[in-house]
């Protein structure tokens, strides 16, 4: 099996998350000043104890995907795809800079195989 899933995997956008609406699912906010969090309330980025439930039964490998950090920012305050475009630069200069922080990438792609 194969999917795409938003992460909790880069503690700086964990924290940020939290600290604008709350931690888990129960008593979130949708909104904090001029942020408005996307999606329904039963959506939640995956953390790595997440993963641990299915281990038993799963093989699972993490691959990350395109690289987001600053542009996370840019879906949270704007919806102009010129406005994510121009912070996605952001993030593809600091990943020529780091390469090793892809793995904190904000969306991964997770392939489950059976045990």
């Amino acid at each position: 099996m194969f999917v795409d899933e938003a992460t909790f995997f880069n503690p700086l956008i964990k924290f940020a998350y939290e600290t604008l609406f709350g931690k888990g699912r129960t008593g979130r906010r949708r909104k904090f000043l001029f942020f408005t969090r996307r999606g329904d309330e039963f959506e939640k980025p995956i953390e790595e104890a997440d993963l641990k439930y299915y281990e038993g039964q799963f093989l699972i490998e993490s691959v990350p995907c395109k690289f987001l950090l600053i542009e996370k920012i840019a879906h949270v305050i704007s919806a102009k795809p010129e406005i994510h475009a121009l912070f996605g630069r952001v993030d593809s200069f600091l990943l020529y800079l780091f390469p090793q922080i892809k793995r904190y990438s904000y969306e991964h792609s997770f392939i489950y195989r059976k045990k």
